[in-house]
Parts: structure tokens; C-alpha cells; sequence
């Protein structure tokens, strides 16, 4: 199995000056929320692909 590719830090950086506004910490959020699901969808697939690769195996 190929290792899963670290998340880049930097574009999960929350905003840490508490003069930011709630828009745009909430845009924040669904930044991080919408890269969370990218992530689980690439690691589902990897996984349906490794199971693929296990059957032609066998």
C-alpha cells in the first residue's frame, strides 16, 4: 500500500487574531470541512483501488 500524502498545514491555518470577523472565521470552517472531505474521499478511493488490486491478485 502507498503511504497517504500528508495534508498541507499551511492551508488549514486557522485564523488566530481575534479581530477577524465571525464571517470570516465561519468561511474558515467550511474551508477546513469542504478539505476534510477531499481528504476522505481520496483515502476511500485509495482504498477501493488497493481492493482492486488485492483481487487481481488472488
Amino acid at each position: 500500500t502507498t503511504p497517504k500524502q500528508p495534508v498541507q498545514p499551511h492551508t488549514v491555518s486557522a485564523p488566530t487574531q481575534p479581530s477577524t470577523t465571525p464571517k470570516a472565521s465561519k468561511i474558515t470552517a467550511k474551508l477546513i470541512s469542504l478539505q476534510r472531505t477531499q481528504t476522505d474521499t481520496k483515502s476511500s478511493l485509495n482504498v477501493d483501488i488497493d481492493i482492486k488490486e488485492k483481487n487481481k491478485v488472488q
